[in-house]
């Protein structure tokens, strides 16, 4: 059986979907793209047997087939040929491609396409349409406080969930929390209503927003069901097993009383904590040292070569000593939006409490309700050997 494709096409979809395969696969055939042809229609399908993506692109072809080669191997011959339109020739009983050009032929060795899993069944919860492009800035926003070496298997994703006419994304560690939150509106919903909570692998998010940022698609259409969630954009799919776990109890590590309020230029803090980070650079649990007080944070990195700058605030209460994770702290100002950022304490005992930042200017708008970061003080390790 032969068909013919331009192998520049080709070779985009096969870029696209590759980042599902892992490099490590599990079964044999998982390191091997499924090709599957159905009334000129050409379906690419990669999976990891937890996480399923697909795309099409429309041949020229008289039969349907099906045939399973490895992805690696294919994508490198697509690459290096010139974009031209290119014929393939089936062997289903050998299960061998073989890719043509005017000047010279590639054979490629398969396997017996029932050895591929099969995509996942899904029994709708809950259907839903988000723009693509804010999707994609949630996902940014909250897949760095994921920590994948944790051992909660809960914490490992980030948790989703609809309620109440709102959105939460929430992801958390043993280092802090974020929580982004939206409302959705009658047109986001095609089907069901809430979703109680579902936790998202952290890969498939990573994958999910390359496929966005790919396909230049402006809509996301999200399925959910009890067991996995589905996303389509344009004409890729993609399929991703839950987490199944309990999410813990993030509610309850977010501080209620805050009793202290610092406000600083979130440009200049990140500016500043990036001439520090090479005095911290190469110990295993950095930190930087805060002492806040009469409108100054007086900030100290380093141990035997150190660094210190002196940055203006607002804030007029008690001294206050802190110690942060200064890289944690750098990605979580460069997340929250706006000019200003709030940072609420408890009490001036504040190496034992979570700090919350919020962005000032946006919290007129309630924006400090949308979100939420909250990081934990460290107890560094300062000890000489």
């Amino acid at each position: 059986m032969t068909f013919t494709v331009s192998s520049k096409e080709l070779y985009e979809k096969t870029v696209l979907l590759s980042p599902t395969i892992s490099p490590v696969p599990l079964t044999a055939g998982l390191d091997h793209f499924l090709i599957e042809i159905e009334d000129g229609n050409l379906r690419l399908t990669a999976s990891d047997l937890y996480t399923f993506s697909y795309s099409e692109i429309s041949v020229r072809a008289k039969k349907n087939v099906r045939i399973v080669v490895p992805a690696k191997l294919l994508i490198e011959t697509l690459k290096n040929l010139s974009g031209e339109e290119l014929s393939f020739e089936v062997n289903s009983d050998r299960y061998i491609l073989t890719v043509r050009t005017d000047f010279a032929y590639y054979k490629l060795k398969g396997i017996d396409p029932i050895e591929y899993p099969e995509l996942p069944t899904i029994n709708v919860e809950g259907s839903y349409r988000f723009s693509a492009s804010f999707l994609s800035k949630i996902f940014n926003k909250v897949s760095y406080m994921v920590d994948t070496r944790i051992s909660s298997l809960g914490l490992r994703g980030v948790l989703f969930k609809i309620e109440r006419d709102e959105v939460f994304y929430i992801a958390a560690s043993n280092s802090g929390l974020i929580c982004c939150k939206h409302p959705i509106k009658k047109e986001n919903i095609i089907e069901g209503g809430e979703i109680k909570d579902k936790i998202l692998p952290l890969k498939s998010l990573h994958l999910l927003d390359h496929i966005i940022k790919t396909e230049k698609h402006d809509e996301v259409k999200i399925t959910i069901d009890r067991n996995f969630f589905k996303a389509q954009v344009g004409s890729c799919c993609m399929y991703s097993s839950l987490i199944k776990s309990v999410y813990p109890d993030y509610e309850s590590v977010i501080p209620k009383e805050n009793k202290l309020y610092v406000y600083f230029d979130r440009e200049e803090m990140i500016e500043m904590l990036a001439r520090l980070l090479p005095y911290i650079n190469g110990n295993l649990r950095p930190f930087v040292f805060f002492t806040i007080e009469n409108n100054v944070i007086v900030a100290v990195a380093g141990e035997e070569n150190v660094a210190e700058e002196r940055f203006p605030c607002t804030y007029g209460g008690k001294k206050i000593s802190i110690y942060f994770n200064p890289v944690l702290l750098r990605n979580c100002l460069k997340k929250i939006e706006g000019l200003e950022v709030e940072m609420k304490i408890k009490s001036d005992e504040s190496g034992k409490n979570a700090v919350l930042f919020f962005s000032k200017e946006k919290d007129k708008t309630d924006y400090k309700n949308s979100h939420l970061s909250l990081l934990m003080p460290i107890i560094p390790n300062t000890t000489k050997g």
